[in-house]
């Protein structure tokens, strides 16, 4: 993890990751779906991370100008060296639509692919890594006990999930 945690301090902005080291992480989601205010989603983890966050403030900078209209992309995204694992999270707190939060799985994947070509990770992190996504629909309740799995929408598997706290292992 160490190698990780050096290489996105030396090439990437403190403000878009932070390295997680805890037993719980934290997503902080201001302002979504026209709802004011702020909610948050923890899951419960046993291994260091990196959380890429805030995307998009990040393509709002003055050194992103160069994209006219940015796409869509998820919330958050996780990286556990020690399971070669990347999350890609997408939280929600109204209704929504399974192929749009594909899409949106599907640029934070692209930004990953980015941000790891810039912290000069690309030949630690390759294809052999698992790649999971998930979409939360925030409520105030906790989830369900029962087993998860993930839901295929056009050839992509993707978790759906409601709840505010859950622990990162159950999505394999």
């Amino acid at each position: 993890m160490n190698e990780l945690v050096e290489k996105f301090e030396k090439h990437i902005s403190y403000k878009y990751y932070k390295h997680v080291d805890g037993s719980v992480v934290t997503l902080v989601e201001d302002n979504i779906g026209g709802r004011k205010g702020k909610y948050q989603v923890r899951f419960n983890i046993d291994d260091e991370l990196i959380m890429i966050k805030d995307i998009e403030k990040m393509k709002l900078t003055k050194n992103s100008n160069y994209i006219i209209h940015p796409p869509s992309d998820c919330d958050f995204i996780l990286i556990s060296m020690s399971k070669k694992k990347i999350y890609f999270i997408e939280l929600k707190d109204t209704q929504f639509d399974k192929l749009e939060v594909k899409e949106q799985l599907q640029s934070g994947q692209k930004w990953a692919d980015h941000l790891l070509f810039c912290a000069n990770l690309t030949n630690i992190v390759d294809e052999h890594w698992k790649k999971i996504n998930i979409c939360v629909k925030y409520c105030h309740s906790r989830p369900s006990t029962t087993k998860i799995k993930p839901e295929e929408i056009q050839d992509e598997k993707i978790y759906f999930v409601k709840g505010n706290f859950f622990n990162l292992n159950k999505f394999r």
